[in-house]
């Protein structure tokens, strides 16, 4: 009996000391992490540039802290190619856009994977087969373009890295698309642009897996 009692003690100890040294150990995981992020913990903005901007898409955005897993974000959109862009035939891309968007953090706001839901909306000047995942027009004209503006109600998913050596810094990853209605005027002819009471306004709408995102590079504070 003694025996037994002896085992039991000493098997109680033991499991109090690997208790203690997990404990001890979570704790000092939760301390580094804790420092590594402590600047990134009480960030509340980020101002973002997207890569695309290298191809002359100019795409700022701003993000708030409005919640430890909330954020709202402002992004604007310009491109101002006015004659060709991307292919050899006279495709123009003149745009001006906006969207306001609400994010969810599972993690943590500004950290990680999130989904958000946006109302946005554009003017613009293009051929619209510039546009890779809608169907293709055939125009008379290659240098056929429309002119109008949009509506767009979406989604967006991504994720958000931040980099350990300096939290302010970080970089994202982000794909938005949905629903969209269009007002818009055919340009047949550029050399022959209609005047304003002979433009016959044409109303499309449709869904598009894909119309924003990006790599954007993060600064938070």
């Amino acid at each position: 009996m003694k025996k037994i009692f002896t085992l039991i003690l000493l098997a109680l100890f033991a499991c109090s000391t690997v208790s203690y040294a997990q404990k001890d150990d979570s704790n000092k995981e939760a301390k580094k992490n804790a420092k590594e992020y402590k600047v990134f913990d009480e960030a509340k903005y980020a101002f973002k540039l997207n890569g695309t901007t290298l191809l002359g898409l100019v795409n700022p955005a701003m993000e708030f802290k409005v919640h430890d897993y909330l954020t709202i974000q402002l992004d604007l959109f310009g491109s101002f190619y006015n004659k060709t862009f991307w292919t050899k035939k006279h495709y123009p891309l003149m745009m001006g856009a906006g969207w306001a968007e609400f994010r969810y953090y599972p993690v943590e706001a500004f950290h990680g994977f999130y989904i958000g839901a946006h109302l946005g909306g554009s003017y613009y000047k293009l051929n619209y087969n510039v546009i890779p995942l809608i169907k293709k027009h055939n125009y008379i004209d290659d240098r056929a373009y429309q002119v109008g503006y949009n509506l767009m109600l979406g989604y967006t998913i991504g994720y958000a890295f931040t980099f350990k050596s300096n939290p302010h810094w970080g970089f994202e990853i982000s794909l938005g698309g949905g629903g969209h209605f269009d007002k818009y005027y055919h340009v047949n002819n550029p050399d022959k642009v209609p005047a304003k009471e002979d433009r016959v306004w044409m109303k499309y709408k449709g869904f598009i897996p894909i119309y924003k995102g990006g790599i954007l590079v993060v600064y938070r504070w």
